[in-house]
């Protein structure tokens, strides 16, 4: 861990290494193999405090896949874009061609 003085106002903020260092008894995930249904628990003294952590991960967890995914339909958009403009031009060589 890293030292601090809170005398001189200093604040601590955890490097990601360092909360999954403190997380990681804490946190478990499972998967059921026939439904894939994903469970996740947190186990702390309170139960509250435990919720909020858990509910704080399925969100951020969410949000990190829905990111993943807004980014592949961009890229499969932008690729089948591409390939329409790929036809057109390849067909307007047919037409060109077939007129000679």
């Amino acid at each position: 861990m890293r030292a601090f003085d809170p005398a001189k106002g200093q604040e601590v903020i955890p490097s990601g290494w360092e909360l999954y260092e403190k997380f990681k008894d804490r946190v478990s995930v499972s998967q059921d193999k026939k439904t894939g249904l994903i469970s996740l628990s947190v186990e702390y003294y309170s139960p509250q405090i435990a919720k909020q952590w858990a509910d704080q991960l399925v969100k951020a967890i969410n949000a990190h896949i829905q990111k993943q995914d807004r980014e592949e339909a961009t890229k499969s958009i932008i690729y089948l874009k591409q390939k329409i403009k790929e036809t057109k031009i390849a067909d307007m060589q047919s037409d060109l061609l077939s007129t000679d």
